[in-house]
C-alpha cells in the first residue's frame, strides 16, 4: 500500500467517467487502475484519467497491492459476484446503484460484506445536493411540523437506453424495467427522509402510496407530468412545505459537485470507522422498496 489511497474501477462506462474525475479531486487519493473486459477500452480510459495499471479481469486487479477500494460500475447483475470476491480480499468497496437486481441478491451481498468486515456504500448523489440536505433537515428538527404528504414525480430515462449497445436493454443484466431501476437514487431519498418503508398500495399503472415509518405517505408517480425532464419531489406538513426541484436531480447527472461530496463523505467515514450515511441499511430499505414498485 502507498502512503496514498488507491482506487480500482472495475467497469469502465459513463459512470465510470465520472468517478475516476472524482477520484482525481481528492486529497490523497489515486486512481491505481482500471479493469475492463477490453484492454484496448481500459487502455485509452486509463491514459485520459492517469491510471497507471490496466488489466481485463478482476482478478487480476485484485492481485495488485496499490488498490485499497474497488468501484463497482459493472452490469447489476453481476455485483454479487464481484462484490464477493472484492469482500474477500478485505478490500472497501463503492457499488453503482442499483446494488443488485432483486432483493434476495442484494441480502446476500450485504451478508457476506457484513461477513468479511468489509465497508460499503452506493453512490446516491442527489442526498448530497443543499436542497436535499436542507429538506432532510426541516423533516428532522421539526420546521414542517408533521408530515401530511409527499409527491415525487419521476422522469422515465428508459429512451435513453434504447440502443442495442446498452446493457440495460438486457433484463437479465438489468434486472428488468429500467424506468424503475433508474429511480434507485430516488427511493435511497424517501428512505433517507423518512426510514424504512412500511406498505405499499398501487394507485394505477403508474403510480403508488408508499407508508414509511415516521407515518409519512408519499406518492410516487412514474408518468412524468408534460414539460418534465427530470424528476421533482415536494412534501407539505402541517408547519410548512419544502420541495426539491427537477434542477437538482438533473445535477446528480450532470454536476461533479454532489459526487465530490459523496467521496469526501465515503473517506471521512472510512478514515473515521463510523456509520456512512449512505450505508447497508440505508441501501436495503431502499432496495425493498425498488421491489416493491
Amino acid at each position: 500500500m502507498s502512503d496514498k489511497l488507491g482506487f480500482g474501477i472495475v467497469g469502465l462506462g459513463q459512470r465510470a467517467e465520472r468517478h475516476a474525475e472524482s477520484i482525481s479531486r481528492l486529497n490523497g487519493c489515486y486512481l491505481a487502475a482500471v479493469c475492463s473486459r477490453k484492454l484496448d477500452k481500459a487502455a485509452e480510459f486509463a491514459s485520459r484519467h492517469g491510471s497507471p495499471k490496466i488489466y481485463d479481469e478482476v482478478e487480476y486487479l485484485l492481485d495488485d497491492e496499490q488498490v485499497d477500494v474497488v468501484v463497482l460500475s459493472t452490469p447489476n447483475s453481476l455485483h454479487l459476484q464481484h462484490a464477493a470476491m472484492i469482500a474477500k480480499t478485505g478490500r472497501s468497496l463503492i457499488i453503482e446503484c442499483p446494488l443488485e437486481t432483486t432483493l434476495e441478491r442484494v441480502e446476500n451481498l450485504l451478508s457476506i460484506v457484513e461477513d468479511e468486515g468489509v465497508f460499503i456504500s452506493s453512490p446516491a448523489e442527489v442526498i448530497f445536493s443543499d436542497e436535499c440536505i436542507n429538506a432532510k433537515a426541516a423533516i428532522d428538527d421539526g420546521r414542517l411540523g408533521k408530515v401530511l404528504s409527499g409527491k415525487l414525480d419521476i422522469f422515465p430515462h428508459s429512451d435513453i437506453y434504447n440502443r442495442a449497445s446498452s446493457w440495460k436493454c438486457n433484463p437479465e443484466l438489468s434486472g428488468g424495467r429500467i424506468d424503475i431501476l433508474d429511480s434507485y437514487s430516488e427511493m435511497l431519498l424517501l428512505c433517507h427522509l423518512f426510514g424504512p418503508v412500511t406498505k405499499l398500495d398501487k394507485i394505477n399503472d403508474s403510480s403508488y402510496r408508499a407508508y414509511f415509518d415516521r407515518d409519512t405517505s408519499i406518492e410516487i408517480n412514474f408518468k412524468a407530468p408534460d414539460g418534465l425532464r427530470h424528476s421533482k419531489f415536494s412534501i407539505s406538513g402541517d408547519k410548512g412545505a419544502v420541495s426539491i426541484s427537477s434542477d437538482t436531480f438533473k445535477a446528480r447527472k450532470s454536476n461533479r459537485n454532489n459526487l465530490d461530496s459523496f467521496y469526501g463523505s465515503y473517506i471521512s467515514s472510512l478514515e473515521d470507522g463510523i456509520d456512512m450515511m449512505i450505508g447497508s441499511d440505508l441501501i436495503f430499505n431502499g432496495t425493498k422498496l425498488l421491489n416493491l414498485l
